[in-house]
């Protein structure tokens, strides 16, 4: 480590000398990864007279990590940011001891990390940009006192770092500290739009905790508003790049052409045009993540995601080379130098892989800067699509969706003089659909509605409302949803209503309405209400568990509607999702009928059927497997049929099944005590839970390949096999799963809650895109974890049953 350090930096090479035994103490702590508060209290057990050594020796140690990759390149550059935001604290509480004289005004005092500093991915030895804001107005005859103060802490700092108050407001013109009034006053009538790319990347490091929300808010506020010149604003400051640094034949990897400057400008100002569709904090996030963000939410290809990554280590790591040197603030080098061959070598390069590597990387990242936020961009129109424009766009078949839009655009489903609304329209609606995993479903989806005269006039009136775009795009992303609108066009007046979208349902009124709707309205009706429960969880008005429950209510409304209306007198008991009230789209109805008696069943035999195939007209399939020797025994057995059947036949996986049985029509509290008797009066044993564990280790090898989301160790079917072993064991009924791994968490400390939420999330997914669907890394490695849950339950659960 410290040969190297000798090859590269003069200057450390002079401190080890005058400090060997700062090299103990590296080799100590090489392995460790300090927090601020970690360096805070360090510094609290060291005189002032060794802060700049315990600085050095820090930044050294951090240093020979990220070359020696010893540790994440990103945890390495935090943690000296962390170093410094210490340090920085440190001095600043040193100086109101110092001076106690300013401290009431010194406790008003915020200070803002601008830049690398903000985002935790500062240089070795950068600039530290920083801005002070007071909590409090400042009145004009106190300005010079309030910077006279500030300018005595900034001396005192400078002993440490390069500190750079260029990028407050009015620049080096302006006060060393504004008020929070003034600075909201200087942000929505002086600033550039280039300072919101500054302000983008600051935090607050420092400051009153009563008016940190209220700056961070304006903050927030402010770099998020009227955003429409940011583009060009990006541009400019490209272009003042390449005058300035243009003029030598030196490389600026920072500011050059193609270099750290144009990536970070890239991520920032994609990030800052497209926030309203990222989901997640965007202000002083680092750079890869920025560009992971990116092409999460189809803004850029994963390509130029994955290429603008590396480079930008690439160029950190020579950035960091120039400035170890002399732990100096400097950018530039010449490629054909002495120490641009070291750099290669260092690098695993030969020198002239090494020009190669920098010479491709500059052309390439000025490419893809050039494609996003270049003066001569072309805007893109639907009516001027391309096959290479859907592929930039992250489109992932986007060679059979152009074959489709070809189609569409050369027959007569879109006459000529609606282009330029589809046009307007489309611009509009784009950010949306690049938004998320199912973009290509979205714009598939998007050919068909525009070919309707009637949608296209009606959604361009709204091309305008962010939260009709919304809602329309909500719709795109499901074929089913898409073609119900298509199917009946009246109900794209009613999607955007907010009774529609906060549905309240309750069963009376929804029995009551099935029963008042002509039978041949009832497919419509259902169709309606599934796309408000859809809108509503897309909206997040409500989560999964509660659209689960109104769609299994809903259903439960329809047989129950349909039953009474026949007349029937069999007890209809659900089981299987529907029973438990988790019932999703298109899922199975599992469903038992009961006759009290032989008299009755005849008269079952003659309804049942009907209510089955009117079920069945409105799209749901019905299994009726569940009863007595499944298929092969009549469709309503009698009570006693049961009774006996459960004493004399039913296997173990029926009790399973049957602890999800939930009376849907005319309750048997006969049946109850029957079913009762068959669950819970023999004792759960071991050798129960082998068999259990092995009709799930058969289902999962059966099924996997077909649906992982269900069938898997970290899928649902292990959460409902959990579910039925526990209420076995300890002898309770419980339908809905949820609750039942609610009574888990408590009872055990093994919390399957969340992970029911997300597969029943992933299933809505899996139902709704069907051969579209696919899985994310980190939803994979998210199964991979209840996977280890799953089995530590079943361990604990054997460990507590008798032979």
């Amino acid at each position: 480590y410290f040969y190297f350090v000798a090859a590269l930096s003069p200057f450390f090479t002079n401190f080890i000398k005058s400090n060997p035994d700062s090299i103990s103490f590296i080799l100590k702590h090489l392995d460790k990864n300090y927090s601020k508060f970690d360096y805070l209290e360090f510094l609290k057990e060291i005189p002032f007279s060794e802060y700049k050594k315990f600085y050095l020796s820090n930044v050294l140690r951090i240093f020979i990590k990220d070359i020696f990759q010893i540790e994440k390149k990103d945890l390495c550059w935090q943690e000296h940011s962390y170093l410094i935001e210490a340090l920085l604290t440190k001095l600043f509480e040193d100086f109101k001891k110092e001076n106690p004289q300013y401290k009431d005004i010194l406790d008003k005092v915020f200070i803002l990390a601008m830049g690398k500093l903000s985002s935790y991915e500062i240089n070795y030895r950068s600039d530290i940009d920083l801005i002070f804001v007071y909590a409090d107005p400042i009145s004009k005859k106190d300005r010079f006192f309030f910077d006279n103060i500030i300018k005595l802490f900034i001396e005192k700092l400078e002993k440490y770092f390069f500190i750079d108050l260029r990028l407050r407001p009015f620049g080096s013109k302006g006060p060393l500290i504004i008020s929070l009034e003034d600075l909201e006053n200087y942000f929505f009538k002086f600033a550039r739009p280039w300072e919101k790319l500054a302000y983008f990347r600051s935090r607050i490091i420092l400051g009153p905790l009563s008016k940190k929300r209220e700056l961070e808010n304006l903050i927030n506020q402010f770099v998020f508003s009227s955003l429409d010149d940011i583009g060009r604003e990006i541009v400019k400051l490209k272009n003042l790049l390449l005058e300035y640094k243009e003029k030598t034949n030196l490389i600026n990897i920072k500011e050059g052409v193609g270099g750290i400057r144009y990536i970070e400008f890239l991520a920032q100002g994609l990030s800052l045009i497209f926030h309203p569709k990222i989901k997640e904090p965007l202000i002083a996030q680092k750079t890869p993540k920025l560009l992971e963000l990116l092409n999460f939410y189809g803004i850029i290809l994963k390509e130029e995601k994955d290429f603008l990554i590396e480079t930008y280590y690439f160029y950190r790591d020579i950035e960091h080379f120039l400035q170890i040197k002399e732990f100096k603030p400097r950018y530039s080098f010449h490629p054909e130098s002495e120490e641009s061959c070291i750099f290669a070598k260092l690098l695993g390069y030969t020198p002239d892989s090494f020009r190669k590597k920098l010479e491709i990387s500059r052309k390439k990242v000025k490419e893809i800067f050039e494609r996003y936020f270049e003066e001569k961009r072309e805007d893109i129109y639907f009516s001027t699509l391309t096959k290479r424009k859907l592929k930039l766009l992250g489109f992932k078949n986007y060679e059979k969706l152009f074959e489709i839009y070809q189609n569409v655009i050369s027959s007569k489903g879109i006459l000529k003089d609606s282009f330029e609304k589809i046009d307007k329209l489309f611009s509009k609606l784009l950010p949306y659909i690049l938004e998320g995993k199912y973009k290509d479903n979205k714009f598939k989806n998007f050919l068909k509605i525009v070919q309707n005269p009637y949608f296209l006039n009606y959604f361009y009136q709204l091309k305008d409302d962010e939260k009709a775009l919304k809602i329309l795009t909500y719709i795109l992303e499901a074929d089913y949803f898409t073609d119900i609108l298509l199917e009946y066009p009246e109900l794209s007046e009613e999607v955007f209503m907010v009774n529609f979208l906060n549905p309240s349902f309750r069963f009376p009124d929804l029995v009551d309405t099935i029963l008042n709707t002509k039978e041949e309205k009832r497919k419509k009706l259902k169709k309606t209400y599934e796309l408000s429960l859809y809108l509503a969880y897309k909206l997040s008005n409500i989560d999964i568990t509660k659209l689960a429950f109104n769609y299994s209510l809903l259903t439960h409304a329809f047989i129950y509607a349909i039953a009474k209306k026949l007349e029937t007198k069999a007890s209809i008991y659900a089981l299987g999702k529907l029973g438990g009230y988790e019932l999703l789209f298109f899922g199975d109805l599992d469903l038992i009928f009961i006759s009290k008696n032989l008299e009755e069943k005849e008269e079952n035999l003659k309804l049942l059927p009907k209510l089955v195939e009117k079920l069945k007209l409105l799209d749901y399939e019905i299994d009726l497997r569940l009863r007595p020797y499944g298929s092969q025994s009549e469709i309503a057995p009698p009570l006693s049929y049961y009774k006996k059947y459960f004493e004399k036949v039913a296997r173990l996986w029926e009790r399973l099944a049957y602890t999800k049985a939930k009376d849907i029509y005319l309750k048997l509290k006969e049946f109850e005590d029957i079913l009762k008797n068959f669950l819970f009066k023999k004792d759960l044993t071991k050798d129960d839970l082998d068999e259990i564990l092995t009709l799930l280790d058969k289902l999962i090898t059966t099924y996997q390949s077909e649906d992982p989301i269900k069938y898997s160790y970290g899928g649902l079917v292990a959460l409902e096999f959990i579910g039925y072993t526990y209420q076995l064991f300890y002898k309770f009924k419980e339908p809905n799963l949820f609750k039942v791994l609610n009574f888990i968490s408590q009872d055990i400390k093994i919390d399957f809650t969340k992970d029911y939420i997300f597969l029943k999330k992933l299933e809505l997914e899996k139902k709704l895109q069907k051969d579209n669907f696919y899985l994310l890394e980190e939803e994979k490695a998210y199964m991979d974890k209840i996977k280890e849950k799953v089995k530590n339950y079943f361990n604990f659960l054997k460990s507590k049953l008798p032979t």
